[in-house]
């Protein structure tokens, strides 16, 4: 068991909480193994404010329980600078503040997905389609989804499981006057941890989708346009850091 050394935060909900991103394609790092020593990570809800952030963490290895967000137990290694929200939400700015301006933001964050918007730009105002309880089943349903453009699918792995990686943008000059959340399309709601993901112009969301024994676990990273290669690096180093139990 962790040490249930407890981080409380009073944070608020990012303006992406709704939102996810960064990162490159495999893990290329040693993955560390459980520790005891490692610290609980205990976020409270804390509302839907979308801007002031709460207060940073302490920079260390943190043991993530498993709930409505995650079907796994998991140990993520969280650098300086970074703050948390909602129970299972991290999120950075490269210059530490939160004064409106997202364009430098990182977020990394577990979810469980098992519909997507048939049209993201409605989104919640139309139709929902039902995902498979496989990896491939939420690859092919985000590739087949009108409205963002999609990448080829990339083999990994996070935390020594198979895992597929998949990129998530809006296209350049998409007239998105008329969706229901313009400028952003809302991509999925996830009704266990009751949380929506909007993507927005100049974003881009990495969908990680994780096979564990045959269920699906999503990690999703987000990263603004103005995020700087130093912080995609670092934000890589905390999906290398991942051990999940």
């Amino acid at each position: 068991m962790w040490a249930r050394t407890a981080v409380t935060l009073a944070a608020a909900l990012f303006a992406a909480s709704c939102g996810g991103g960064g990162g490159s394609s495999a893990a290329s790092e040693p993955q560390p193994s459980p520790t005891t020593s490692a610290m609980l990570l205990e976020i409270p809800e804390n509302g839907t404010d979308l801007y002031p952030a709460g207060p940073v963490l302490q920079a260390g290895t943190y043991g993530v329980p498993s709930g409505p967000w995650s079907i796994v137990d998991y140990t993520i290694t969280i650098p300086e600078g970074w703050r948390g929200h909602n129970h299972h939400y991290l999120s950075k700015h490269e210059d530490g503040e939160v004064d409106g301006d997202e364009s430098d933001s990182l977020v990394i964050y577990p979810v469980l997905v098992d519909k997507i918007f048939a049209d993201p730009c409605p989104g919640q105002a139309g139709k929902t389609v039902a995902v498979g309880p496989k990896v491939n089943d939420l690859i092919e349903a985000l590739q087949e989804q009108p409205g963002p453009v999609t990448s080829k699918p990339v083999e990994t792995t996070i935390g020594g499981l198979p895992a597929t990686r998949i990129d998530l943008k809006i296209p350049k000059g998409a007239d998105l006057t008329s969706c229901s959340l313009s400028p952003g399309l809302q991509i999925w709601y996830s009704a266990p941890s009751d949380k929506y993901y909007v993507l927005m112009p100049g974003y881009t969301a990495r969908i990680y989708v994780v096979d564990v024994d045959g269920e699906r676990q999503v990690f999703l990273t987000q990263h603004g346009p103005a995020t700087s290669d130093k912080d995609l690096r670092e934000l890589q180093s905390m999906l290398d850091s991942i051990r999940i139990d």
